[in-house]
């Protein structure tokens, strides 16, 4: 019943640096990174587009090219504080839930103390 949490719980609680660090990313970093990721994945498709191109001449090249994309322009103003910690904020929002399971309990104290103990003066 509860081995999805508990395997989040015991990832999430890990002694690794990588995935502390990632719960002390600003919504800035996180768009900046997703827009990376974005970027890499439509060369991606473009390289793949490009093959399958050179094999059959009618196939159209892509056109996400052609249009500019209509999110760019709301995500080029910052939302929030640039010190809001979005993954962070997300865990928390666990507390907000009006009945408490004490085994998903047990599992955020688990990640939290991790947090705690690795970056006490981030974790407010």
């Amino acid at each position: 019943m509860f081995r999805y949490p508990y395997v989040c719980a015991e990832i999430l609680g890990a002694d690794q640096q990588a995935i502390v660090a990632e719960f002390f990313k600003t919504s800035v970093e996180i768009k900046e990174r997703a827009e990376k990721m974005q970027k890499e994945y439509e060369e991606d498709m473009k390289k793949s587009d490009e093959v399958v191109i050179e094999d059959n001449e009618e196939t159209q090249s892509p056109t996400s090219q052609d249009s500019p994309k209509s999110e760019d322009k709301e995500n080029k103003s910052p939302s929030g504080h640039p010190e809001k910690f979005e993954y962070l904020d997300y865990l928390f929002n666990f507390l907000d839930n009006s009945e408490l399971n004490f085994t998903a309990a047990g599992y955020f104290a688990k990640i939290v103390n991790n947090l705690f103990v690795k970056k006490p003066s981030l974790v407010k």
